[in-house]
């Protein structure tokens, strides 16, 4: 309640089911309590979310903020299913859910804690799937979410993540008077097939209208 008084977005972390209807109820009585203006709260993770609780992050203006690479079968997902019973492990990691209830979805790297490779996250955010080299256990798709379009994806990690950050006026999109902030790719991640989104690579950053980085090797 005080960081939206003071104007400062709240941001929290919340895995269960449990902990995000807290958030929430926490951002519901914000909203109810404090007339002020652009107060963007979020909710980052957000692993297992109740299906009461999907249309309430587009109600409330809360965004959640996803870790896409989590999105796959892994031993930190699939290995959970006697604790959290087959129905949650149906909708655990409601990326494509929350999104279909009209949430803005954001990614979130988790860096430094998880290794820093966005298209391999972008990847699984969309096919919902491991890498092919994972061991046999760990094939196919994780749960029932339908997963992220491509578009969305790229929106979470752009025009949407700087829209958390009160930066959307600046940056986040190619248009006339934002920065000049921007990458070249070696392929185009909305027509290759799904899979070889892991695969992409920058030839070329812009950072303000300067080139920062330019690839030396040759894909």
């Amino acid at each position: 309640m005080r960081l939206g008084r003071a104007g400062i977005d709240p941001h929290m972390h919340a895995d269960g089911d449990g902990a995000v209807r807290a958030a929430l109820d926490a951002v519901e009585v914000m909203r109810k309590q404090i007339n002020r203006g652009d107060v963007r709260p979020a909710i980052a993770h957000d692993e297992i979310v109740s299906p009461a609780d999907f249309p309430r992050f587009k109600a409330l203006d809360t965004i959640p903020v996803l870790s896409f690479q989590w999105e796959k079968p892994a031993g930190d997902t699939i290995g959970l299913t006697n604790y959290f019973g087959p129905e949650r492990m149906k909708i655990l990691e409601p990326a494509g859910l929350l999104a279909a209830a009209g949430a803005r979805i954001v990614f979130g790297s988790d860096w430094p804690v998880d290794a820093l490779d966005e298209w391999f996250a972008l990847k699984v955010g969309v096919t919902r799937t491991n890498a092919p080299s994972a061991p046999p256990e760990f094939h196919g798709k994780l749960g029932e979410d339908p997963g992220l379009s491509r578009e969305a994806v790229l929106r979470a990690a752009t025009i949407d993540a700087a829209y958390e950050l009160h930066e959307d006026d600046v940056t986040g999109s190619l248009q006339v008077g934002k920065l000049a902030d921007l990458i070249v790719l070696d392929r185009d991640p909305l027509k290759i097939p799904a899979e070889d989104i892991a695969n992409v690579h920058v030839l070329e950053t812009v950072v303000g209208g300067r080139t920062v980085y330019e690839s030396t090797s040759q894909h």
